[in-house]
């Protein structure tokens, strides 16, 4: 049986009572697992994504939403940043992420901004239509907008949603940076990526990633978006 990885935790703004709580679900969610993890524990009321993010870490963690329940893909070659679905809502977390990959694969600059906007639209729907459940068509008049933003509001105030995560990942697999977002919403049955059209009515979240990335999937019942880029030469 293999070893649990030895596990290096960077507290950020976070208590050190805290901290020993995440130690030991960390342990839980690392079982079995090899390698040396450093992973960095953070508040998503006070945090700085740039400066986090661009440390040398396997993960950064939300303590907001750090549960045994919901499975962590934690590697020493994967960067994995989970965050709580209220904390996704106050901050521009798709330029957080992608200055940390290019910081790791400077050869992503060319595709910055393609890589920002497909995960802004991934991470988008993943907490609004996943993690809080709310639908795009609601939006479809000012009537349907003002009861979509006052839904959402409600529903942020409310633990349950609040703090359920949103879990984005990045792996260099050859010569592609593979992305995903992943939520814990009821999921949705996609269409295959060769029909994801723009249209005048809204929903082009996964249409819009689809025209800035080589290669997109849909995966776990729709709770997981994976995109590719290509590595630029």
């Amino acid at each position: 049986m293999a070893s649990p990885p030895a596990i290096e935790l960077i507290a950020c703004g976070v208590p050190a009572a805290m901290c020993e709580v995440a130690r030991q679900s960390l342990s839980r969610l690392t079982s079995g697992r090899r390698g040396a993890l450093r992973i960095a524990l953070f508040d998503g009321d006070n945090a700085d994504f740039d400066a986090l993010l661009t440390n040398p870490i396997s993960a950064a963690l939300d303590v907001a939403c750090l549960s045994a329940r919901h499975a962590l893909p934690l590697r020493p070659d994967v960067l994995v940043w989970r965050l709580a679905t209220r904390t996704a809502l106050k901050i521009d977390g798709a330029n957080a992420f992608t200055k940390a990959l290019i910081c790791r694969q400077p050869r992503l600059a060319p595709i910055e901004g393609k890589i920002a906007m497909a995960l802004q639209e991934a991470i988008g729907n993943a907490v609004l239509h996943g993690n809080l459940d709310l639908k795009t068509a609601q939006r479809g008049n000012l009537e349907g907008l003002v009861e979509f933003a006052a839904e959402m509001e409600r529903r942020t105030a409310e633990p349950a949603y609040a703090f359920r995560p949103v879990t984005v990942g990045a792996k260099t697999c050859g010569d592609r940076m593979v992305i995903w977002v992943d939520d814990c919403g009821r999921g949705f049955t996609p269409v295959a990526p060769r029909d994801i059209i723009l249209s005048a009515g809204g929903g082009n979240g996964l249409a819009m990633i689809r025209a800035c990335c080589q290669d997109l999937a849909i995966r776990r019942g729709g709770r997981r978006t994976v995109m590719a880029f290509a590595l630029p030469r």
